[in-house]
């Protein structure tokens, strides 16, 4: 999940501006173009609208001059993603999130497996174990981002073998 979060961010899109101090009409319209294109893998178009909306609203509030983002560092980048997906889940429901695609299904795989390096499990086994389980429970991935401990466990137990 932290790659997807990563690659819906690393893009990003500035259309709410009025209050930009240094930002360009053209860093604005590339800024705008990228994001969307690249959110649309996880939202609908509507939904990667606000999504690159938000977080172009956050990111000129940790820089007003943008001159300086490519400074933003992971951590801010993945702060702001979540910041935003829960306040857009919050407001207008999940139904702007895509359902489990070749893209999401291949972060999550790449994702769990870069977890597991040193931990002596077989990533190649477990995480497209438990990418299946996760997709029985979870229509989205979206909503696997809220799952509970127990339902964690549940399926790391099923994986393993347990």
């Amino acid at each position: 999940m932290k790659k997807l979060l990563f690659i819906a961010v690393s893009v990003l899109v500035l259309p709410n501006v009025a209050s930009a101090q240094k930002w360009s009409k053209s860093d604005i319209e590339i800024f705008v173009e990228s994001c969307v294109g690249e959110a649309q893998s996880y939202f609908t178009p509507e939904g990667a609208l606000q999504y690159c909306n938000c977080t172009m609203e956050k990111i000129m509030v940790l820089y007003p001059d943008a001159e300086y983002i490519d400074q933003m560092t992971d951590d801010e980048l993945n702060t702001v993603a979540e910041e935003c997906i829960f306040q857009i889940a919050e407001t207008t429901g999940d139904d702007i999130f895509l359902k489990w695609t070749d893209e999401t299904k291949v972060a999550f795989i790449e994702g769990c497996s870069e977890e597991l390096i040193g931990s002596g499990i077989d990533a190649s086994v477990y995480c497209p174990c438990a990418l299946e389980e996760i997709m029985k429970v979870y229509t989205t991935p979206f909503q696997a981002m809220s799952m509970s401990e127990d339902v964690l466990f549940e399926i790391a137990s099923k994986c393993m073998g347990e």
